[in-house]
């Protein structure tokens, strides 16, 4: 499974923070985007990349 594959197989707020960091959008737009407050984005951009990790691991795939 390919990075882009990967991601698509995260749940939409996981999926949606990761492709908005890749295109380099700041904190702040990211937040306005998921409807977090800025202080989120950090811990859920952290979870959002274990999830994508677990995927990459074979055997280690878990519910996102």
């Amino acid at each position: 499974m390919d990075v882009d594959e990967r991601i698509a197989a995260l749940p939409r707020p996981y999926a949606l923070a990761l492709r908005l960091e890749a295109a380099g959008v700041d904190t702040a737009l990211i937040a306005d985007c998921l409807g977090v407050e800025p202080e989120g984005v950090g811990p859920l951009l952290r979870m959002a990349h274990e999830k994508l990790d677990a995927l990459s691991v074979p055997g280690k795939e878990e519910k996102a």
